[in-house]
């Protein structure tokens, strides 16, 4: 077996999600807290199954708290108030990017139809739904 490891540091893996096919997997997390800037950093990456590549990975600026694949690529979401979407194979730069009602965000679920209905929840008491055009639809409030 083949594993890659990460740069030296303190970090964990807060989230993985592989897609339909099987063929691509995508994980994601965060650092420890850095001492002389006082605020963590995140990462995320890209693997192609069958190959076992690293395809792509960058540092993002909050930690990512959960992924999941959309039939067109990818969404994240994490410690900030926003929903990012990715190619499936280049996350090199977000496809979209829509603010949310929680402060952070921890959960997110997309729907298989054809619809593309995104939700997402975290530190509120707010599920945000995101139509497959990237805009907020409606917010449920829960109290």
């Amino acid at each position: 077996a083949t594993s890659t490891s990460a740069s030296s540091g303190s970090g964990w893996v807060a989230a993985c999600a592989v897609d339909t096919t099987g063929q691509w997997a995508a994980v994601g997390g965060g650092r420890i807290r850095n001492a002389v800037f006082g605020q963590s950093a995140g990462f995320l990456a890209a693997f192609h199954l069958g190959s076992r590549t690293l395809c792509s990975s960058r540092r993002t600026a909050a930690n990512v708290q959960a992924l999941m694949y959309q039939q067109d690529g990818l969404v994240s979401v994490g410690n900030e108030p926003y929903v990012r979407m990715w190619e499936r194979t280049d996350l090199s730069n977000p496809r979209s990017q829509m603010a949310a009602s929680s402060p952070s965000l921890f959960s997110v679920s997309c729907s298989s139809s054809d619809l593309k209905c995104i939700c997402v929840t975290g530190s509120s008491p707010v599920v945000d739904l995101y139509g497959d055009n990237g805009l907020k639809i409606h917010s449920l409030w829960f109290e």
